[in-house]
């Protein structure tokens, strides 16, 4: 067990809430023409207090009910308890990693608070084992395939064509503090944390035109996420969001082209994902023909091509269109690429 002094263990009590305070408190401020905007030099989120609250369930749907009430409509849902299903909730201690993975080589970023420039390095775990709780590395990678047995689907994900569309697995692994950028994913995902906590600043992608994404090729904002100037980010002065926090077990669905900022609490920090590409079809035949269970293993389950994921941008695009034409597809691919030329209609 790691030993914390007494101060390290307030700081780690009294940290997960700061920002949620910070929202709070912004409510309650005036702001006079002669001052800054409101959450100016501020922590992303303390412009405002979040404007609503995504859905819990207590209980993971059936894929068809899943599809139907937040992949169909891109709306975000946290399952509440769901990852205490996944083997690795109870298994992966440090010393249980150190034993059964301990010689697998990771890829380790130099910095827990993302700037999408940091440096990687090359350990075993065992390496990040060893450092991970005073060093200032962030251990996230795909998850490897001798670990895949212990991390895998829930129930919501075990039939209607999902399994198909699985593009990756990450494992986010650190001694807290973690802090990502202003981003979006152009694929669907499902959060689980195994341990700590975290909390995420979330916006409907409806409401993404008031963030500037400076860095729209890679999907995110270099706004300073501690320290947002409210003068150079504008849009972010009224932006309407969602506060969503995660505790050990708890599982979040984003959906795709939903921007979101991610910070862990301090402490022993662990979470692991599944990606999978957009779909704005449901295969309710393999669902008859599939027993549920509330897990299943990923080693079950290959990933799809890389074409699924560019499937999925394109259909991203393609969300607003009433009717969609053979036409219409053509001219969202000519727009994606044109500047790229990497598609020609034959």
């Amino acid at each position: 067990m790691v030993e914390v002094s007494f101060w390290g263990m307030l700081l780690c009590l009294v940290t997960p809430g700061l920002h949620a305070a910070a929202a709070a408190t912004a409510a309650d401020d005036t702001v006079s023409q002669h001052q800054q905007p409101r959450g100016h030099l501020q922590p992303l989120g303390a412009h405002a207090p979040p404007t609503g609250k995504v859905n819990i369930l207590h209980e993971v749907p059936h894929p068809v009910d899943f599809f139907k009430n937040y992949v169909k409509p891109s709306k975000p849902v946290v399952f509440k308890g769901a990852g205490k299903f996944l083997p690795s909730f109870e298994k992966w201690t440090d010393t249980y990693l150190r034993d059964h993975f301990g010689d697998l080589e990771v890829e380790v970023e130099l910095g827990k608070k993302e700037n999408r420039s940091q440096g990687l390095v090359s350990l075993t775990l065992n390496e990040f084992l060893d450092t991970y709780e005073e060093d200032d590395i962030y251990l996230v990678e795909s998850i490897k395939a001798e670990m895949k047995g212990d991390v895998g689907l829930l129930k919501c994900l075990q039939c209607g064509g999902f399994t198909r569309l699985i593009q990756d697995a990450i494992i986010w692994y650190s001694s807290g503090d973690t802090m990502s950028v202003l981003h979006f994913d152009n694929v669907d995902n499902i959060n689980c944390v195994l341990d700590g906590r975290k909390e995420l600043f979330v916006v409907d992608k409806k409401d993404s035109h008031h963030i500037d994404f400076d860095r729209l090729e890679e999907g995110y904002s270099s706004v300073d996420v501690t320290n947002v100037d409210m003068l150079k980010y504008p849009g972010l002065r009224d932006i309407p969001y969602f506060w969503v926090d995660l505790f050990p077990g708890d599982c979040l669905y984003l959906p795709a082209g939903w921007p979101h900022h991610v910070t862990s609490s301090c402490g022993r920090s662990l979470a692991v994902n599944v990606w999978f590409a957009h779909s704005p079809w449901f295969d309710a035949d393999s669902c008859a023909e599939t027993e549920l269970s509330e897990f299943k293993a990923l080693t079950q389950y290959p990933y799809s091509s890389s074409n699924e994921h560019l499937r999925s941008k394109i259909l991203l695009l393609a969300a607003d269109y009433v009717e969609f034409t053979e036409t219409d597809m053509w001219n969202l691919y000519s727009d994606y690429f044109g500047s790229k030329n990497q598609l020609h209609k034959v």
